[in-house]
């Protein structure tokens, strides 16, 4: 049987944190002006006159104007930047009517309630906002919101990595591709990650396997598994004893058991 009691895997896994993750995904908002939709915000064009470039728009007499993306899965979620409304082709600028912006984040529509930060304004043609969360959010959602009429919004970008907890380790999927089949992740910035089972009863342990990514749509990045270390132990707070050191990736999308395996008494 291949059991462990508090095993921890000592590894580094990067995820690509530059990437627009709002890019084509779907997007609401409050009210709509004409034909300019919450869409047009994550389309990617990243021109700014409004009537030619399609910005979104809130309607008329829409005093608590609001936006809000739908991400599809759980990030989490770092920086926020807005693409603020430009100078138009009849030479009119309304750009400092983006002012006293709100940014939040949430995991359902109903809730998206977590500050990330705030934009007193006003704006200024084409300025591009940023507002970086103060600490790594958890959410699916990102809401824009304001307290004052029209909100106008050419382009927004949403930074952040995948939030793919501990229990998609051992939650019988066998895929291989990171982004698809829910691998875990530890993130960026920390310099001991480790990831650690509780079997909820002791056992003799003979063996422990990891199945490392595949070929993903970022590309292989499955060297990145090496100097795995595996340990066992009685308590959480002692998962110390050895049990095996993987040095480095021999096989992709592969079992690695051989190099972590630990002979107990009465094994030959």
């Amino acid at each position: 049987m291949v059991l462990s009691l508090s095993c921890k895997f000592y590894f580094w896994i990067f995820v690509d944190s530059s990437a627009n993750i709002a890019l084509g995904k779907p997007a609401a908002q409050s009210t709509t002006f004409l034909d300019y939709n919450a869409a047009y915000a994550v389309d990617g064009n990243r021109r700014t006159d409004v009537g030619v470039d399609k910005c979104t728009v809130t309607g008329d007499r829409d005093t608590s104007p609001w936006w809000r993306v739908d991400l599809q899965a759980v990030y989490s979620i770092t920086s926020v930047r807005i693409l603020n409304r430009g100078i138009d082709q009849y030479n009119t600028d309304l750009s400092d009517r983006l002012r006293d912006v709100t940014v939040t984040v949430g995991l359902t529509e109903s809730d998206v309630n977590t500050p990330c930060g705030f934009f007193a304004g006003p704006g200024t043609a084409s300025q591009l906002v940023v507002i970086d969360c103060p600490t790594s959010i958890q959410g699916r959602f990102v809401k824009i919101s304001k307290t004052t009429e029209f909100l106008t919004l050419c382009e927004v970008d949403v930074f952040g990595v995948p939030s793919y907890g501990a229990e998609y380790a051992v939650d019988g999927n066998r895929g291989a591709d990171f982004y698809q089949d829910k691998c875990i992740h530890t993130d960026p910035g920390d310099t001991n990650p480790w990831w650690r089972v509780d079997q909820l009863t002791v056992y003799s342990i003979k063996s422990v396997r990891i199945l490392n990514r595949g070929i993903d749509h970022g590309g292989d990045f499955s060297n990145r598994l090496r100097d795995v270390t595996v340990t066992v132990g009685l308590t959480e707070s002692d998962g110390n004893t050895p049990c095996g050191v993987f040095a480095d990736l021999v096989l992709r999308h592969n079992w690695l058991s051989s190099t972590v395996r630990r002979h107990h008494r009465g094994d030959s």
